[in-house]
Formats: structure tokens, C-alpha cells, sequence
């Protein structure tokens, strides 16, 4: 599982690096929340209710009865950037894939909505505006296993 940002030769390394991070924070955000929220997919769905004797596990361990797909917070930990090149870089998970996987599996929550590309993408221009005078973003952004 990756999601991968390709930028135009013309934006900067900086720039490409602020979008990986607006990428990881996006996901983490929605399918990883804090605070006692549900998650949500990446279409938006909340995600598939607790069963009865994981949620009271959960609470009995101080942690939100909600499906945040947070037990010990790990696996979001595990989230960020796993490769990098001039041009391009790809989000996934670190370390826990098979846990990440499963929870796919389960929620689908993998993958930038078309609101969070959007955010990533105006991120890029932000940051391309501070290193050049003039920036045309011509690239885009891939969600999607790497081939």
C-alpha cells in the first residue's frame, strides 16, 4: 500500500516533502483520529462498529470504545514516508503492513479522498510560491500500489 506524489522537475524537493507530510497528516487524520472520534474511509463511510468484546478490551485499556483503528497507536505511528526520489515520493507504512493491511481490508480508509488531494495540492503551491516566482503545477498525484 502507497500512495505516491509526483511533482513536475520545475517544484522543489521542499515543496514535494511538505505535500508527503499534508498527505501522511490528511490520512492520519480521518483514518486514524484522536480524541475519541470514529474513523472514516476514504469515500467518506464511518467505519464498521466495534464488536461487543474488542470495544470493552479497548475501554478496559483506557482507550475510546469507538473503531478509530487505534489500539496502541502503532500502526498510525507506522504511517509516512517509505521512498524517495527527486521527483517523487511514496507514503505508506513503515513498519506493522500486515496490520495496515488488514485494516484496509476491514475499512477501506486507504488513499487520499479528492478533498484531501486537493489540500495536498494547494500545499505544493504554497510551497513552490516561496522557492520560485512562477509555478505551474503540472503533475499530480498517484494513490495506488506501486507497479
Amino acid at each position: 500500500m502507497a500512495v505516491q506524489i509526483r511533482i513536475p522537475p520545475d517544484l522543489s524537493k521542499r515543496a514535494l516533502l511538505r505535500m508527503a507530510e499534508a498527505a501522511v497528516q490528511q490520512v492520519r487524520r480521518r483514518a486514524f483520529p484522536t480524541g475519541g472520534r470514529a474513523g472514516t474511509g476514504v469515500a467518506g463511510d464511518r467505519f464498521e462498529a466495534l464488536s461487543p468484546a474488542y470495544k470493552k478490551r479497548k475501554v478496559e485499556k483506557g482507550r475510546p470504545g469507538v473503531p478509530d483503528q487505534r489500539f496502541t497507536s502503532s500502526t498510525a505511528n507506522a504511517l509516512g514516508v517509505t521512498g524517495r526520489s527527486a521527483q517523487r515520493v511514496s507514503i505508506g507504512f513503515r513498519e506493522r503492513r500486515v496490520i495496515a493491511e488488514a485494516l484496509e481490508q476491514r475499512n477501506r480508509y486507504w488513499g487520499l479522498s479528492a478533498k484531501e488531494r486537493a489540500a495536498v495540492q494547494a500545499i505544493a503551491e504554497r510551497a513552490g510560491a516561496e522557492f520560485a516566482r512562477s509555478v505551474r503545477i503540472t503533475g499530480g498525484i498517484e494513490v495506488g500500489r506501486p507497479t
